[in-house]
C-alpha cells in the first residue's frame, strides 16, 4: 500500500539493559530483594557455609538473602533504565546514578 501523502519517517531507537546484584545473607547485604517495585518476602533458608564466613567452615546458616546494593537494587527498574538511556545515547545507570553520591544510598529504584 502507497498512501497519495507522505509519510514522515520516524527513527528508530534501541536499548538494551541488563543489571546484576549479588545476593547475600540479609543482615550484610542490608536490605530485602526487590524486583520490579515488589518486596520479595520470603523466609529463612538453611545454607551451607562453605567459607566459614557466617558458622563455622560447611555448618548450616539459616537466613533470609537480600540485596547488596547503593540503591535498593531492583534489577528490573535498573534494566529499563539502563536500556532507556541507551536508546538515547545517555551514559549507563552506573555513570549516571552513581554509587558514590550519598544522595541514591537506599533510594526507590523508581524515582530512577
Amino acid at each position: 500500500l502507497r498512501p497519495s501523502y507522505a509519510i514522515e519517517k520516524i527513527p528508530l531507537r534501541i536499548g538494551h539493559g541488563f543489571d546484576i546484584h549479588r545476593m547475600a545473607p540479609l543482615a550484610e547485604a542490608g536490605q530485602p530483594v526487590v524486583i520490579g517495585g515488589v518486596v520479595i518476602d520470603h523466609l529463612p533458608q538453611k545454607w551451607t557455609d562453605a567459607e566459614g564466613r557466617y558458622v563455622e567452615k560447611g555448618g548450616v546458616y539459616e537466613t533470609e538473602l537480600g540485596v547488596v546494593a547503593h540503591s535498593d537494587g531492583d534489577v528490573i527498574y535498573h534494566s529499563i533504565v539502563d536500556a532507556i538511556f541507551g536508546a538515547l545515547t545517555l551514559p549507563d545507570i552506573g555513570q549516571v546514578f552513581q554509587d558514590t553520591d550519598p544522595r541514591w544510598k537506599g533510594c526507590d529504584s523508581s524515582k530512577f
